[in-house]
């Protein structure tokens, strides 16, 4: 198996990546409804990982959808407003 195949293992329905499984582990919206509804509208989900580094997650989504100003993203209980670059103008 490839890196990026096993990096895609992440994107199937009912993976958790929780170091143990409880009642409420894997009550959130998984990785696979993710990339499903980005590429619903003509986006790429796109993952990295560097061994003791880290991992980066890229979104890409359509210029198409350029007139909105913003994307509101939800993460541990925060909401952050992602705005798009004013170069997109």
């Amino acid at each position: 198996m490839s890196e990026q195949e096993a990096l895609d293992l992440i994107f199937q329905g009912g993976v958790s990546t929780a170091r143990t499984i409880t009642k409420v582990s894997g009550r959130g919206v998984g990785l696979d409804v993710v990339r499903s509804n980005v590429e619903r509208i003509g986006g790429v989900v796109d993952v990295a990982s560097t061994a003791g580094q880290g991992t980066v997650f890229r979104l890409k989504i359509p210029l198409t959808l350029r007139f909105i100003p913003g994307l509101v993203v939800t993460s541990g209980g925060e909401r952050f407003l992602i705005l798009r670059p004013a170069c997109w103008n």
